[in-house]
């Protein structure tokens, strides 16, 4: 009978628990919101960059929380169907904060779309460009549709590393601080993709590090990503911020990057077609007293000497950073020539 009654006790305090913990909390703060309004057609002007934006005139399967956005989460997206479940599945276990989720896609032809609207995100269509270009203007059109006052751009190959990132995030946003950097550990697969892991780890507190995380009201200042830059957009933009505010960041505060298998092919590739504009960069870093090609290379440098600890954990893959950076940079060269040939 005490061994009955003890386990009825302890299936109390269980339930108690279970009840403040799914009930009270998600009460204060709210399911992951989108709009109240539920169903949107036609379309409405971008206020930045002046874009055509069509959200899903499908009637949205949605939880609207009882709170307003604290965030709204911007995921451009162009055929990620294989990468997006992962990402919108770990924005939603996030605790503590109300969110909105943007996913800005460009005519993807695979079940992105229908992948986001079933997590509950707000899906924006947009064409899809001629050739690859970062997603500047996706980025854009999004911040330009989000009702939060503080803004978070994240790719579709990204992952939350626990319920309690967002609030850690957020608590790092103030009058004082209206950016924040947010660290990245890459998860790669194949051999180059872990050299460019380890170089990447390298800039964990370097000035090679961008913000990803700000407030609205700094993001409209400062009139939004340059669409005109296809490299570089991310630490040009950062470099607006810090002209502006103090950037903020902490070492709990960090994603996960799933980088796959690329092949070095692919890599440089894309360094090459990066390489065409890549002058539009260090033209407008240069005019706002940012990073020119030299102080560029230089800061890569300092990272690497500043994360020996890498060399000694992963002496192979270290020794192969430089190497995959020279050839980045005759491909990148290459994209220049190209494009003033062109």
């Amino acid at each position: 009978m005490l061994f009955m009654l003890f386990m009825l006790f302890m299936l109390f305090i269980e339930a108690d628990r279970q009840i403040t913990h799914f009930g009270i909390r998600s009460a204060r703060f709210g399911p992951p919101v989108c709009r109240a309004d539920e169903s949107v057609g036609g379309a409405a002007q971008a206020g930045i960059g002046g874009d055509a934006m069509v959200l899903s005139n499908e009637k949205r399967k949605v939880s609207v929380s009882p709170a307003p956005p604290q965030v709204s989460i911007i995921v451009p997206t162009r055929n990620e169907e294989h990468n997006l479940p992962r990402l919108l599945r770990s924005i939603r276990s996030q605790v503590d904060v109300s969110f909105e989720i943007l996913v800005v896609d460009q005519e993807s032809d695979d079940a992105t779309s229908g992948i986001a609207r079933d997590h509950g995100a707000i899906v924006i269509s947009r064409p899809k460009p001629a050739f690859y270009s970062p997603p500047s203007q996706s980025r854009n059109v999004g911040a330009a549709a989000a009702v939060s006052p503080i803004l978070l751009h994240i790719d579709a190959d990204m992952e939350l590393p626990d319920a309690g990132f967002l609030y850690r995030a957020l608590a790092l946003i103030g009058e004082d601080h209206q950016a924040a950097i947010i660290h990245e550990s890459d998860v790669a697969n194949g051999w180059w993709n872990r050299v460019k892991a380890a170089e990447r780890d390298c800039y964990w507190d370097t000035p090679m590090e961008c913000a990803r995380i700000v407030t609205k009201k700094l993001f409209d200042e400062i009139g939004g990503y340059d669409a005109n830059i296809s490299s570089g957009e991310d630490m040009y933009i950062h470099q607006l911020y810090s002209q502006r505010t103090r950037v903020a960041k902490a070492g709990d505060v960090w994603l996960k990057h799933h980088t796959g298998t690329i092949p070095l092919k692919r890599l440089l590739a894309k360094k090459f077609s990066y390489g065409k504009t890549m002058s539009d960069y260090l033209d407008r870093s240069g005019e706002s007293g940012g990073h020119s090609g030299t102080s560029w290379m230089r800061e890569s440098l300092r990272a690497y000497a500043s994360h020996l600890n890498i060399a000694r954990q992963k002496p192979l893959t270290f020794a192969c950073i430089v190497p995959l950076r020279f050839m980045e940079l005759i491909a990148m060269r290459l994209g220049a020539r190209s494009a003033a040939r062109g």
